[in-house]
């Protein structure tokens, strides 16, 4: 595959390239999922309520067989 940003890459300094590219990757990754950062903070509060239910529905088993046994 050819370096498209050769011409771009000789314009500027090793640093200014580098900083150059992550710009761009960044960009890109927003563009494809401009979701994500909205999905992630909903991710934590599913995962909060699911160990939060974990731990009502254990003591609630530990209450119903200290009866049977």
């Amino acid at each position: 595959m050819p370096h498209v940003l050769w011409l771009v890459e000789e314009e500027m300094t090793p640093t200014n390239y580098d900083q150059f590219l992550l710009d761009i990757v960044t960009f890109l990754e927003y563009a494809g999922d401009p979701t994500q950062e909205k999905r992630k903070s909903l991710g934590l509060w599913v995962l909060s309520f699911l160990f939060l239910f974990l731990v009502f529905s254990y003591a609630l088993y530990k209450d119903i067989w200290r009866e049977v046994k």
